[in-house]
């Protein structure tokens, strides 16, 4: 269990994604000078309005993590990557429809076929979201992706007794 901290942020932007709030920010006491950080709102349990005024200008680094990749998890440090799955039958048809990120590409292979490739700079959440799918999407590629959905599996597989 996480210990509480407290910290002293300066609020840029709200965001909904996946149907969860979260707030990006700029963080004032980071490690090395002022990051842009973000947090889920559920696990912000108090807030205390200051009277001091951080100016952020540098809207640059906020397009850099819009750019970044799928999902809200950014690492300024991580090359981005495409990630490419494959969905099947009506899950197909449902995902070609679907925007996960503005720099997407998507074919289909055939008529129950759907392949979309996506920029990350890791695959965590992708991992979940094609789980979230069953037998209806797999991954692609890069290989560590197809390796980590695998290794996802085989966790749930020995939890279960499966």
């Amino acid at each position: 269990k996480r210990r509480p901290f407290k910290r002293l942020i300066e609020p840029l932007e709200l965001i909904n994604y996946s149907s969860v709030w979260y707030l990006r920010a700029v963080d004032t006491q980071a490690y090395n000078g002022p990051e842009i950080k973000t947090y889920s709102l559920s696990r912000i349990k108090e807030i205390e309005v200051m009277n001091e005024f951080f100016e952020f200008t540098d809207t640059s680094e906020l397009e850099k993590i819009d750019e970044s990749g799928f999902g809200i998890f950014y690492n300024p440090k991580a090359e981005i990557k495409n990630y490419t799955m494959r969905f099947y039958d009506n899950i197909a048809y449902i995902v070609s429809l679907q925007v996960w990120h503005k720099n997407q590409s998507g074919r289909w292979i055939d008529d129950d076929t759907f392949e979309l490739t996506v920029p990350a700079t890791n695959d965590i959440e992708l991992v979940s979201k094609v789980l979230s799918y069953g037998v209806k999407a797999e991954p692609i590629a890069p290989e560590e992706f197809v390796e980590n959905y695998k290794k996802e599996i085989k966790t749930l597989k020995d939890k279960f007794g499966l």
